[in-house]
């Protein structure tokens, strides 16, 4: 990959240093298009360190607001997606209910505790920035 954004353009490789070590520099042209492109990586990812990680590039590009937009729009989509809990009354539970009953408890309880996350890094950064 790092051979091809050099062929492009994007990117500038030093000579070969001590333990083949080459220092790489963003070209001009590399700027222009991560500027121009890096919003199209603030996307509803299903894990968390791509969440992270998209919202750290907005973060790298000066976009705080961006990316503090980006954490709050993530937090609702987990909200959204959170199952309901179901309404079961049954008497007596087989062991396969019970593991029913365990796994869409994980997953409710997961899935809000992620959107609260996202929303508390949201705000944190809301808060950094305006320091």
């Amino acid at each position: 990959m790092l051979k091809r954004l050099e062929q492009e353009g994007f990117l500038e490789r030093s000579e070969q240093q001590k333990r083949r070590r080459r220092l790489m520099t963003v070209t001009s042209l590399g700027e222009q298009f991560l500027n121009a492109a890096w919003p199209d990586c603030l996307d509803d990812y299903a894990d968390v360190e791509s969440v992270l990680r998209a919202a750290t590039v907005g973060i790298l590009m000066g976009d705080w607001e961006r990316a503090y937009r980006y954490l709050l729009f993530i937090a609702k989509q987990h909200d959204n997606n959170v199952p309901v809990e179901p309404a079961d009354e049954r008497q007596t539970w087989s062991p396969v209910d019970w593991y029913e009953f365990m796994r869409q408890f994980w997953e409710i309880t997961r899935r809000k505790s992620a959107a609260d996350a996202f929303r508390e890094i949201a705000k944190e950064l809301e808060e950094t920035k305006r320091s």
